[in-house]
């Protein structure tokens, strides 16, 4: 192989070392912004007298497409620590902040085991246009099959001040010093100029 495709072979290999940095560098930026979570919970008791503890995780508001500013939703969901719950009914319903019905989620006689509280039923819901104290989700439940009626509880979107997103900390930037003369003579020789 002659001198001229070994400097070629390794200049490729030094780029290549290079590309690879850059993207561990690019992968490894969203997980310094940290997302902030409201959880918020609630409690109601149906007709049959099962106690349902029920939450609902909003996050941040984002800028949607055709420039409505929507909130992020998370999941809503429910546990009851009644042995008789072993179906659930329930309805899920999201509303914008002017009251207008966006979305409902539901089932009748679901079977679920709430293993005595410990695991919770949960469903993502649509994501609604941004309107503190207003955009509110309503979570009707109650256990299935019983023939009596279930409760609810309605959380509101978090105001404004409450989830000012989070910024990590800004890492300490790495400065590489300037080479010496004598390094830059060792790389100029080590790697000559290509001449064509």
């Amino acid at each position: 192989m002659s001198r001229r495709h070994v400097v070629l072979a390794a200049l490729v290999g030094i780029m290549s070392c290079v590309v690879a940095a850059a993207g561990l560098a690019s992968a490894a930026t969203p997980q310094s912004r940290a997302a902030v979570v409201i959880t918020q919970t609630g409690t109601c008791t149906d007709r049959g007298g099962a106690v349902w503890n029920v939450t609902s995780a909003w996050g941040t508001k984002y800028r949607a497409r055709h420039g409505a500013t929507r909130i992020h939703t998370y999941a809503t969901g429910f546990t009851t620590r009644n042995e008789a719950a072993i179906t659930v009914d329930y309805a899920i319903k999201t509303y914008s902040g002017s009251g207008r019905l966006l979305q409902i989620l539901k089932a009748r006689h679901r079977a679920f085991d709430f293993k005595s509280g410990a695991a919770s039923l949960k469903r993502n819901v649509i994501n609604p246009i941004s309107a503190p104290g207003k955009a509110r989700i309503t979570v009707h439940v109650g256990v299935g099959k019983d023939g009596k009626g279930d409760c609810s509880v309605t959380f509101r979107q978090p105001s404004s001040s409450a989830q000012a997103p989070k910024i990590a900390a800004p890492e300490t930037p790495v400065t590489t010093p300037a080479p010496s003369a004598r390094a830059r003579a060792r790389s100029a020789r080590s790697f000559p100029s290509i001449r064509r």
